[in-house]
């Protein structure tokens, strides 16, 4: 299960830098993908950075996949599908693009695994702890005779 989680960390870092890197490097040709409001170089900027930050979390858990950052990586992953998803749906602020449907999907998908991945040891070994053991039947002590007392 380790290298399943790797391998989905490494993609989603690999997409969140290059998305990073389009809305950092070519902010007004990526802009429109992204948003339907006037361009605003700081904000894209600003989202670009997020996005590189993102992607550096999700390398370092890539090399080293331990259960808390692996854990805070779809903590992440959901709030960030969630924005988007909010953004996109509700506010209709996003267009529904190719690199925003993307993302959604990357963010959301791979959020959903890595919870997945971490419930599975816990439950299965919550399962084999559910079970009871039969109770153990005592034997019967050996009769011993009594000591006269003195």
């Amino acid at each position: 299960m380790r290298t399943h989680v790797q391998v989905a960390l490494g993609a989603t870092a690999a997409f969140f830098l290059l998305s990073g890197l389009s809305l950092v490097v070519a902010p007004e040709a990526t802009h429109a993908l992204y948003s339907r409001d006037a361009l605003n170089p700081a904000m894209t900027g600003m989202h670009g950075a997020s996005l590189f930050a993102f992607a550096t979390l999700f390398l370092i858990a890539t090399h080293e996949p331990a259960k808390p950052i692996v854990h805070a990586s779809a903590v992440a992953l959901f709030f960030y599908g969630a924005g988007v998803g909010y953004q996109a749906f509700f506010m209709r602020t996003m267009p529904l693009s190719a690199p925003v449907v993307a993302s959604l999907i990357v963010s959301l998908a791979v959020a959903a695994f890595l919870a997945i991945s971490l419930t599975e040891p816990a439950a299965a070994t919550s399962a084999t702890r559910s079970v009871k053991a039969a109770p153990r039947r005592r034997r019967p002590r050996a009769a011993q005779p009594r000591r006269a007392r003195a």
